[in-house]
């Protein structure tokens, strides 16, 4: 998304280097709850001041949703390379739902007749959309390996194979190190791709992680630090890729070099 560069370049210069879609997400997700809240004090105060305060509050989130999805637009181009992901497709099938509700709840004026319990039950509703808009923003956020090392005694340590640094490079990766043209040649979509390195030699050197392009990249020894544009890998993950080249980058998990 090239014509949105200079927005990330101009927070980045003030210290600003994450997404800016996840902030925004607050006020109109924020607001369908307080709709919800407010409407169920007013039907059980009969207070018209709470009711009119949820409508109030629907509207917020109307207006919100809006500038929110853009800014999630900028973020799934810069940070996943516009890549259709599963998370991604549900938050916008989600969002598109979520204005079709807000947009149906303001026709019902506040009151305490039928119309104000149909009004309920359709913020009751944006509100059940709000939480899956979350899930799955939850999901995109920490879909990064979930690989959970456990505790073993030190004579069977946790062995490290390529399918678990395979789900990292999947994750973060291979939007650019894969397919016919990729950076300097380096292809992270299998084993065999990342063992080769790319035109400049190895990036992988069995059981030397700090002699290994690849972790010095991710862990920002050597600039750029990767992946390229998008928030570092999280320590664990780093910790994973290096594991598995102390291990001797094996394939999988037979004995020996694994390769």
């Amino acid at each position: 998304m090239a014509g949105f560069e200079y927005v990330y370049k101009a927070l980045s210069a003030i210290g600003y280097a994450h997404p800016i879609h996840p902030p925004m997400t607050s006020l109109p997700l924020g607001m369908v709850m307080g709709a919800l809240v407010f409407a169920l004090l007013g039907l059980a105060s009969r207070r018209s001041g709470m009711t009119v305060t949820a409508r109030h509050c629907i509207i917020l989130a109307l207006i919100s949703v809006f500038p929110t999805m853009l800014l999630g637009y900028m973020d799934w181009n810069q940070y996943y390379g516009g890549v259709w992901l599963f998370p991604i497709k549900m938050k916008i099938i989600l969002a598109i739902s979520l204005i079709l509700l807000l947009s149906f709840s303001i026709r019902f004026r506040p009151g305490f007749g039928e119309g104000s319990k149909a009004a309920l039950a359709v913020y009751a509703l944006c509100f059940l959309n709000a939480v899956g808009i979350g899930y799955f923003g939850g999901e995109l956020v920490f879909q990064t390996t979930k690989t959970t090392f456990q505790q073993n005694k030190p004579s069977e340590p946790v062995r490290v194979t390529y399918a678990d640094v395979g789900k990292i490079f999947g994750q973060s990766c291979t939007v650019c190190h894969s397919g016919s043209s990729p950076p300097l040649g380096l292809r992270l979509d299998n084993y065999a791709n990342v063992m080769a390195g790319s035109q400049t030699g190895p990036v992988v050197i069995p059981g030397k992680p700090d002699e290994s392009e690849l972790v010095r990249r991710v862990r920002g020894i050597d600039q750029p630090r990767m992946p390229f544009g998008k928030p570092p890998l999280q320590e664990g993950e780093i910790g994973v890729v290096v594991r598995w080249v102390e291990a001797g980058a094996p394939e999988n998990n037979k004995t020996g070099s694994g390769n």
